[in-house]
């Protein structure tokens, strides 16, 4: 198995990594993401890491490598390929079969 990258931190990024994981409001796909990288600067191995969130090997694995290559800017959603997400009405997304005029 490769060796995972270790991750070394600058101030400001640890500032905001820690900010990212501890807001709970919304985002919590980004909490786990710079969770997973505070981990990894503390020198835990994607086994560990894995084990302490209940996560598979790969996932952790994924996110480490994204911000070794491009920092805080890799644990951000990229675009998805397709049309964009319909409006929300009601709390749910409209499906684009659904003809809203009567």
């Amino acid at each position: 198995m490769a060796r995972a990258e270790p991750i070394i931190l600058s101030g400001a990024e640890r500032a905001a990594l820690d900010r990212i994981a501890g807001h709970s409001l919304g985002r919590q796909a980004m909490a786990l993401r710079a969770g997973i990288v505070l981990l990894a600067a503390e020198g835990l191995s994607n086994r560990a890491i894995s084990g302490r969130l209940q996560l598979e090997e790969h996932c952790v694995g994924r996110w480490r490598r994204r911000f070794a290559r491009e920092r805080i800017w890799g644990l951000f959603d990229r675009p998805r390929p397709g049309a964009p997400a319909r409006k929300k009405a009601g709390g749910a997304a409209l499906p684009a079969v659904i003809d809203t005029n009567p």
